[in-house]
Protein backbone atom coordinates (compact mmCIF):
# COMPACT_ATOMS: atom_id res chain seq x y z
CA UNK A 1 0.00 0.00 0.00
CA UNK A 2 1.39 3.37 -1.06
CA UNK A 3 2.09 5.71 1.81
CA UNK A 4 0.31 9.05 1.43
CA UNK A 5 2.44 12.20 1.26
CA UNK A 6 1.06 13.78 4.44
CA UNK A 7 -0.60 12.43 7.57
CA UNK A 8 -4.26 13.38 7.69
CA UNK A 9 -7.60 12.78 6.08
CA UNK A 10 -7.91 13.07 2.30
CA UNK A 11 -10.52 15.59 1.13
CA UNK A 12 -12.69 15.67 -1.99
CA UNK A 13 -10.61 17.80 -4.36
CA UNK A 14 -10.87 17.81 -8.15
CA UNK A 15 -9.11 19.54 -11.03
CA UNK A 16 -11.76 21.06 -13.30
CA UNK A 17 -12.07 23.33 -16.31
CA UNK A 18 -13.35 26.68 -14.95
CA UNK A 19 -15.79 26.76 -17.86
CA UNK A 20 -17.54 23.71 -16.41
CA UNK A 21 -18.31 25.48 -13.13
CA UNK A 22 -21.54 27.45 -12.78
CA UNK A 23 -21.52 31.00 -11.41
CA UNK A 24 -25.01 32.10 -10.37
CA UNK A 25 -25.97 35.38 -12.02
CA UNK A 26 -23.20 35.12 -14.60
CA UNK A 27 -23.97 31.77 -16.18
CA UNK A 28 -27.63 31.85 -15.15
CA UNK A 29 -30.48 34.36 -15.25
CA UNK A 30 -30.68 34.50 -11.45
CA UNK A 31 -30.40 37.78 -9.53
CA UNK A 32 -29.83 38.93 -5.93
CA UNK A 33 -32.76 36.83 -4.74
CA UNK A 34 -30.65 33.67 -5.23
CA UNK A 35 -28.66 32.62 -2.12
CA UNK A 36 -25.50 32.07 -4.21
CA UNK A 37 -25.62 35.39 -6.08
CA UNK A 38 -22.71 37.76 -5.41
CA UNK A 39 -22.42 41.37 -6.70
CA UNK A 40 -18.67 41.01 -7.20
CA UNK A 41 -19.22 39.10 -10.43
CA UNK A 42 -19.92 42.51 -12.01
CA UNK A 43 -16.46 43.89 -11.23
CA UNK A 44 -13.99 44.10 -14.14
CA UNK A 45 -11.01 41.77 -14.11
CA UNK A 46 -7.59 43.19 -13.21
CA UNK A 47 -5.00 42.68 -15.95
CA UNK A 48 -2.25 41.97 -13.40
CA UNK A 49 -4.25 39.14 -11.86
CA UNK A 50 -5.08 37.62 -15.26
CA UNK A 51 -1.35 37.50 -16.06
CA UNK A 52 -0.63 35.95 -12.67
CA UNK A 53 -3.21 33.20 -13.24
CA UNK A 54 -1.85 32.57 -16.73
CA UNK A 55 1.61 31.82 -15.33
CA UNK A 56 0.77 30.20 -11.98
CA UNK A 57 -2.82 29.04 -12.32
CA UNK A 58 -5.50 29.19 -9.63
CA UNK A 59 -3.90 27.84 -6.46
CA UNK A 60 -6.67 28.25 -3.88
CA UNK A 61 -9.45 25.70 -4.17
CA UNK A 62 -12.89 26.81 -5.31
CA UNK A 63 -15.81 25.45 -3.27
CA UNK A 64 -18.90 24.22 -5.08
CA UNK A 65 -22.21 22.60 -4.24
CA UNK A 66 -23.80 20.10 -6.60
CA UNK A 67 -27.34 21.05 -7.67
CA UNK A 68 -29.23 18.93 -10.20
CA UNK A 69 -25.92 17.49 -11.36
CA UNK A 70 -24.17 20.82 -11.96
CA UNK A 71 -21.38 22.29 -9.77
CA UNK A 72 -22.49 25.74 -8.56
CA UNK A 73 -19.77 27.95 -7.08
CA UNK A 74 -20.17 28.80 -3.40
CA UNK A 75 -16.76 30.40 -2.88
CA UNK A 76 -14.24 31.48 -5.51
CA UNK A 77 -16.39 33.11 -8.20
CA UNK A 78 -13.67 35.61 -9.08
CA UNK A 79 -11.03 32.86 -9.22
CA UNK A 80 -13.20 31.00 -11.70
CA UNK A 81 -13.68 34.15 -13.79
CA UNK A 82 -9.93 34.80 -13.82
CA UNK A 83 -9.29 31.16 -14.67
CA UNK A 84 -11.63 31.39 -17.64
CA UNK A 85 -9.99 34.54 -19.02
CA UNK A 86 -6.48 33.17 -18.43
CA UNK A 87 -7.38 29.94 -20.27
CA UNK A 88 -8.94 31.86 -23.15
CA UNK A 89 -5.64 33.67 -23.67
CA UNK A 90 -3.53 30.54 -23.18
CA UNK A 91 -5.55 28.68 -25.83
CA UNK A 92 -5.11 31.63 -28.19
CA UNK A 93 -1.34 31.35 -27.68
CA UNK A 94 -1.48 27.61 -28.37
CA UNK A 95 -0.65 26.72 -24.76
CA UNK A 96 -2.31 24.25 -22.41
CA UNK A 97 -5.13 25.71 -20.31
CA UNK A 98 -5.07 25.33 -16.52
CA UNK A 99 -7.45 23.37 -14.34
CA UNK A 100 -8.99 24.92 -11.24
CA UNK A 101 -8.78 23.02 -7.91
CA UNK A 102 -12.33 22.35 -6.72
CA UNK A 103 -13.67 21.06 -3.42
CA UNK A 104 -17.20 19.79 -2.95
CA UNK A 105 -19.23 21.33 -0.13
CA UNK A 106 -22.45 19.83 1.19
CA UNK A 107 -25.36 21.40 3.03
CA UNK A 108 -28.55 23.42 2.73
CA UNK A 109 -28.88 26.63 0.72
CA UNK A 110 -28.80 28.62 3.96
CA UNK A 111 -25.61 26.90 5.09
CA UNK A 112 -23.97 27.44 1.67
CA UNK A 113 -24.92 31.14 1.74
CA UNK A 114 -23.41 31.47 5.21
CA UNK A 115 -20.28 29.62 4.06
CA UNK A 116 -19.81 31.82 0.98
CA UNK A 117 -20.19 35.05 2.97
CA UNK A 118 -17.95 33.88 5.82
CA UNK A 119 -15.11 32.79 3.54
CA UNK A 120 -15.06 36.20 1.85
CA UNK A 121 -15.70 38.51 4.79
CA UNK A 122 -13.25 36.92 7.24
CA UNK A 123 -10.25 37.07 4.92
CA UNK A 124 -7.58 39.50 6.14
CA UNK A 125 -5.40 41.25 3.60
CA UNK A 126 -1.82 42.15 4.50
CA UNK A 127 -1.22 45.81 5.43
CA UNK A 128 0.47 47.60 2.56
CA UNK A 129 3.84 47.97 4.26
CA UNK A 130 3.87 44.21 4.99
CA UNK A 131 3.45 43.65 1.25
CA UNK A 132 6.24 46.17 0.62
CA UNK A 133 8.63 44.27 2.91
CA UNK A 134 7.74 40.95 1.25
CA UNK A 135 8.28 42.45 -2.21
CA UNK A 136 11.70 43.83 -1.29
CA UNK A 137 12.77 40.45 0.11
CA UNK A 138 11.53 38.71 -3.04
CA UNK A 139 13.48 41.15 -5.23
CA UNK A 140 16.61 40.42 -3.21
CA UNK A 141 16.22 36.68 -3.79
CA UNK A 142 15.39 37.02 -7.48
CA UNK A 143 18.08 39.35 -8.83
CA UNK A 144 15.79 42.40 -8.83
CA UNK A 145 13.31 40.76 -11.18
CA UNK A 146 10.61 43.44 -11.04
CA UNK A 147 8.35 41.74 -13.57
CA UNK A 148 8.30 38.46 -11.64
CA UNK A 149 7.69 40.25 -8.34
CA UNK A 150 4.88 42.36 -9.83
CA UNK A 151 3.27 39.21 -11.20
CA UNK A 152 3.41 37.53 -7.79
CA UNK A 153 1.67 40.46 -6.08
CA UNK A 154 -0.77 41.13 -8.92
CA UNK A 155 0.42 44.72 -9.46
CA UNK A 156 2.40 46.62 -12.11
CA UNK A 157 6.18 46.91 -12.16
CA UNK A 158 5.71 50.65 -11.59
CA UNK A 159 3.95 49.86 -8.31
CA UNK A 160 6.82 47.60 -7.22
CA UNK A 161 9.31 50.38 -7.97
CA UNK A 162 7.21 52.74 -5.85
CA UNK A 163 7.15 50.17 -3.05
CA UNK A 164 10.94 49.95 -3.14
CA UNK A 165 11.13 53.72 -2.63
CA UNK A 166 8.99 53.62 0.52
CA UNK A 167 10.53 50.45 2.01
CA UNK A 168 12.98 52.39 4.16
CA UNK A 169 10.82 55.29 5.34
CA UNK A 170 10.40 56.26 8.99
CA UNK A 171 8.24 54.31 11.44
CA UNK A 172 5.71 57.15 11.59
CA UNK A 173 5.49 57.36 7.82
CA UNK A 174 5.03 53.58 7.55
CA UNK A 175 2.14 53.76 10.01
CA UNK A 176 0.58 56.67 8.10
CA UNK A 177 0.73 54.65 4.87
CA UNK A 178 -0.92 51.61 6.47
CA UNK A 179 -3.73 53.72 7.98
CA UNK A 180 -4.37 55.64 4.76
CA UNK A 181 -3.29 59.01 6.15
CA UNK A 182 -0.87 59.35 3.24
CA UNK A 183 -0.87 57.50 -0.09
CA UNK A 184 2.12 55.39 -1.17
CA UNK A 185 2.77 57.78 -4.07
CA UNK A 186 2.84 60.79 -1.72
CA UNK A 187 5.06 58.92 0.75
CA UNK A 188 7.45 58.08 -2.10
CA UNK A 189 7.95 61.81 -2.63
CA UNK A 190 9.06 62.19 1.01
CA UNK A 191 11.31 59.09 0.91
CA UNK A 192 14.51 60.94 -0.20
CA UNK A 193 14.44 63.02 3.03
CA UNK A 194 16.06 62.01 6.31
CA UNK A 195 13.68 60.08 8.54
CA UNK A 196 13.43 62.95 11.01
CA UNK A 197 12.57 65.28 8.13
CA UNK A 198 9.99 62.79 6.83
CA UNK A 199 8.27 62.92 10.23
CA UNK A 200 8.36 66.71 10.33
CA UNK A 201 6.89 67.09 6.85
CA UNK A 202 4.29 64.39 7.52
CA UNK A 203 3.13 66.32 10.59
CA UNK A 204 2.82 69.52 8.55
CA UNK A 205 1.05 67.87 5.63
CA UNK A 206 -1.48 66.09 7.85
CA UNK A 207 -2.14 68.92 10.34
CA UNK A 208 -5.80 69.37 11.29
CA UNK A 209 -6.74 65.98 9.91
CA UNK A 210 -5.76 66.74 6.32
CA UNK A 211 -4.71 63.96 3.95
CA UNK A 212 -1.30 64.52 2.39
CA UNK A 213 -1.37 64.80 -1.39
CA UNK A 214 1.38 63.73 -3.77
CA UNK A 215 1.68 67.30 -5.04
CA UNK A 216 2.13 68.75 -1.55
CA UNK A 217 4.60 66.03 -0.56
CA UNK A 218 6.66 66.69 -3.69
CA UNK A 219 6.76 70.43 -2.94
CA UNK A 220 7.78 69.77 0.66
CA UNK A 221 10.69 67.58 -0.44
CA UNK A 222 11.85 70.06 -3.07
CA UNK A 223 11.68 72.83 -0.51
CA UNK A 224 13.81 70.83 1.93
CA UNK A 225 16.34 69.92 -0.73
CA UNK A 226 16.57 73.50 -1.95
CA UNK A 227 16.98 74.76 1.58
CA UNK A 228 14.24 77.36 1.15
CA UNK A 229 10.52 77.33 1.72
CA UNK A 230 8.60 77.47 -1.53
CA UNK A 231 5.43 79.58 -1.47
CA UNK A 232 2.23 77.55 -1.65
CA UNK A 233 0.47 77.32 -5.00
CA UNK A 234 -2.44 79.80 -4.90
CA UNK A 235 -5.93 78.37 -5.13
CA UNK A 236 -8.24 79.40 -7.99
CA UNK A 237 -10.44 81.39 -5.60
CA UNK A 238 -7.41 83.46 -4.57
CA UNK A 239 -6.55 84.16 -8.20
CA UNK A 240 -10.15 85.17 -8.93
CA UNK A 241 -10.00 87.65 -6.03
CA UNK A 242 -6.78 89.01 -7.53
CA UNK A 243 -8.48 89.57 -10.89
CA UNK A 244 -11.50 91.20 -9.21
CA UNK A 245 -9.33 93.60 -7.22
CA UNK A 246 -7.40 94.58 -10.34
CA UNK A 247 -10.67 95.53 -12.05
CA UNK A 248 -11.46 97.82 -9.15
CA UNK A 249 -8.06 99.51 -9.64
CA UNK A 250 -7.12 98.33 -6.15
CA UNK A 251 -3.98 96.70 -7.56
CA UNK A 252 -1.67 97.88 -10.31
CA UNK A 253 -1.00 94.82 -12.44
CA UNK A 254 0.01 94.63 -16.10
CA UNK A 255 -2.54 93.52 -18.67
CA UNK A 256 -0.25 90.68 -19.76
CA UNK A 257 0.00 89.36 -16.19
CA UNK A 258 -3.77 89.46 -15.74
CA UNK A 259 -4.35 87.67 -19.04
CA UNK A 260 -1.99 84.91 -17.87
CA UNK A 261 -3.82 84.59 -14.55
CA UNK A 262 -7.22 84.48 -16.26
CA UNK A 263 -5.95 81.75 -18.61
CA UNK A 264 -4.62 79.77 -15.62
CA UNK A 265 -8.02 79.79 -13.88
CA UNK A 266 -9.86 78.85 -17.08
CA UNK A 267 -11.53 82.19 -17.91
CA UNK A 268 -9.76 82.48 -21.29
CA UNK A 269 -8.71 80.03 -23.99
CA UNK A 270 -5.10 79.76 -25.12
CA UNK A 271 -5.70 81.93 -28.19
CA UNK A 272 -6.68 84.91 -26.05
CA UNK A 273 -3.14 85.44 -24.75
CA UNK A 274 -0.78 86.60 -27.47
CA UNK A 275 2.18 84.24 -27.97
CA UNK A 276 1.01 81.76 -25.32
CA UNK A 277 0.11 79.03 -27.82
CA UNK A 278 3.64 79.03 -29.22
CA UNK A 279 5.24 79.00 -25.79
CA UNK A 280 3.14 76.04 -24.63
CA UNK A 281 3.96 74.15 -27.84
CA UNK A 282 7.67 74.37 -26.99
CA UNK A 283 7.28 72.96 -23.47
Amino acid sequence: MTKQALPGKRLNAFGMDPGDLVIIGLDTEDGPEHPRYDERIKRPLREETVLNIMSLGVQMAVKVVKVDGRPEVVDGRRRVMYGREANRRLKKLGEMPNLVPVMLAKGSDNLMEELGISLNEHREDDPLMTKVDKAVRMLGRNADDYARTANAFGVTTQTIREWVKIAGVSKNLRSAIDTGVISPSAAAKLAPLKRSEQDEELAKLTANGKKATTKDANRATKSRQAGTALPPVPAKRQLRKLVARSKEKDLELSDEFLLGVRYAIGDLDVGSVKGLRGVLADL
